[in-house]
């Protein structure tokens, strides 16, 4: 982490508006939060953008069980709140959206398993958005290039604190063919700015490689998975 915290110069969002970017999205199941990363390449590393939401009823009851300081958060910007006991994701496209019309978006990687809904609003906009499975085969190497950019000082986050405390949750399982993935640990050990930061370099790792061997065309759903 201490090598991380190198990277927490603010971001110059004026010099990153021309350049290509890409949007990692992690969903929430209920009442945790969701992400949304902003992903640029930066020389041989990475400067990322994330928007944090969470569902505005007993914040307080959160930062008990989290044991970090939620209402601080939101009330320095750092966390949007949405009405109710789970995350409107209305407000997350939204955001989405935002970022699309002031960057220069090329694609949007979400993981399917909650996203279908929000994947098929985005497509039907003409945004380029994009399943992106949890799998190892997918992650995996997401994971390795994102921990070569860190460990190489090249991460840049602007010091944004609830991304800071995701990556200090990390916790690493390896699977049976050697992939090395992130594990949630404790429930109360939230990852998931982690995971949204790796969604958005696999998302742009693939838009380097051209079409990935897993998007053999459209897929019957409409969805095109990486």
């Amino acid at each position: 982490m201490s090598i991380c915290d190198e990277g927490a110069e603010p971001l110059d969002l004026d010099a990153l508006a021309g350049a290509p970017c890409y949007l990692g999205v992690d969903l929430s199941s209920n009442s945790d939060l969701t992400v949304v990363v902003a992903l640029w390449r930066v020389g041989d590393g990475y400067a990322v953008l994330p928007h944090f939401f969470c569902p505005a009823d007993n914040l307080r009851g959160r930062q008990d069980r989290d044991g970090v300081p939620y209402i601080r958060w939101t009330d320095e910007g750092h966390i949007e709140p949405t009405p109710g006991n789970v995350v409107d994701f209305r407000a997350v496209e939204d955001c989405i959206r935002d970022l699309c019309s002031r960057f220069d978006v090329r694609s949007i990687g979400l993981d399917p398993h909650l996203a279908r809904s929000t994947i098929n609003n985005l497509m039907e906009e003409g945004l380029p958005a994009v399943g992106v499975r949890r799998g190892g085969v997918t992650m995996a190497p997401a994971i390795k290039e994102l921990e070569r950019a860190i460990v190489g000082r090249q991460f840049q986050h602007g010091g944004h604190p609830v991304l800071r405390w995701c990556f200090d949750n990390i916790q690493v399982e390896t699977d049976r063919a050697g992939n090395r993935l992130f594990s949630k640990g404790k429930a109360r050990e939230r990852n998931d700015g982690a995971v949204a930061c790796a969604i958005a370099v696999s998302v742009a790792s693939n838009d380097d490689a051209g079409p990935s061997v897993y998007e053999s065309g459209e897929r019957p759903d409409g969805f095109l998975w990486l």
